[in-house]
């Protein structure tokens, strides 16, 4: 191959090129061409180190483009008042955001807030923002047409029900299923499952799903709290463990990390000890659960790759102008502690 034909291949190579080997977005290539500050350290080596071995040289007429995009995303978040699911997702897209280079803005939003009202947030009346990432599970009303009003890039996180893109979320059909296959193979026969405090979600239906599921795989009949929606009050797990005993469950599920621990107490209230009379796996990790009198063994969802994972697919619905990326489904992984004996 002669010198014009290498000088030829070298001339072909572009910014999503340099993004690509450097494992990240093209707008970071173009900071590190432009010498932003707004950029890590280890992440502007990467880059330098593309850009060297390819010989790449930035168009002078792309560099002199004006710029349309505000390096900015948008975060409309609940406040939800239990739990550590939005300070470690808040924390994920933190460490996301760092690396590729863009700006948070955030509004924290009511649960139950009218999809409607979403257009008004002051986030969108002072400041231009890229794209949002959405995490309302709670919120009423056409959210899709609303979103398809704002005219730019949205991903969901945690939505109210699956969707087949622009989402990252728990597959919590199978993390309940993974829970009660947990049990199983320990020898238990006879597992309860003990819902969440609220119904609103998909979550609640699919974890109860799975959870019968995994039983009828087995031969084994599901033993469901089926017509009661707990709240967080001790008392009511006490009296529901009972009525579970009384069936002769050696074991429950508990919809989340947080009903686990509250499954511990109320057992400890009936005279029942964890584990060797009762046996308990939650389906979501929470810090309370590790914390609680018998610590409880969990499914760890990683909030923090969630909010990872959603700016990732955020950034690149931005880059590459695309109208839908497949959804992504968490499965977690399993906490082992002291709060499940085998049979």
């Amino acid at each position: 191959m002669g010198v014009g034909s290498i000088k030829s291949t070298v001339s072909r190579v572009t910014c999503i090129d340099i993004a690509k080997m450097a494992g990240v977005a093209p707008s970071t290539v173009s900071r590190v061409i432009n010498d932003s500050t707004r950029v890590a350290p280890e992440t502007r080596k990467r880059v330098m180190k593309a850009i060297h071995a390819t010989g790449y040289r930035p168009s002078q007429a792309a560099s002199a483009l004006p710029r349309r995009r505000h390096d900015t995303i948008g975060l409309v978040s609940e406040m939800v008042t239990m739990g550590n699911h939005g300070p470690e997702l808040i924390r994920g897209i933190s460490v996301a955001l760092t690396d590729s280079g863009h700006r948070l803005t955030m509004n924290m939003v009511p649960e139950r807030m009218a999809a409607e009202t979403l257009e008004n947030l002051p986030l969108f009346q002072s400041v231009s923002v890229d794209g949002i990432i959405i995490d309302a599970c709670n919120m009423i009303g056409d959210i899709d047409s609303v979103v398809g009003r704002l005219r730019i890039p949205v991903v969901f996180v945690n939505a109210p029900r699956p969707r087949p893109s622009n989402t990252v979320m728990p597959d919590d059909e199978l993390v309940a299923r993974h829970a009660t296959e947990y049990l199983i193979e320990r020898g238990h026969r006879r597992i309860g499952y003990l819902p969440g405090c609220k119904v609103t979600h998909s979550s609640h239906a699919l974890r109860m799903n799975g959870y019968t599921q995994a039983l009828m795989a087995h031969g084994l009949t599901p033993l469901p709290m089926w017509d009661v929606e707990l709240d967080y009050r001790p008392e009511l797990y006490a009296q529901r463990i009972s009525i579970l005993k009384s069936h002769g469950v050696t074991a429950v599920v508990t919809y989340n990390g947080i009903g686990g621990a509250l499954a511990v107490r109320g057992a400890i209230e009936t005279n029942l000890r964890v584990p060797q009379d009762l046996s308990i796996v939650a389906c979501d990790f929470d810090p309370v659960a590790q914390f609680a009198f018998v610590p409880v063994t969990c499914i760890k969802l990683d909030r923090a790759q969630m909010g990872k994972l959603a700016v990732e697919m955020l950034v690149e619905r931005i880059e590459t102008k695309s109208q839908d990326i497949t959804s992504i489904f968490l499965t977690g992984e399993m906490v082992e502690l002291d709060s499940v004996r085998s049979l």
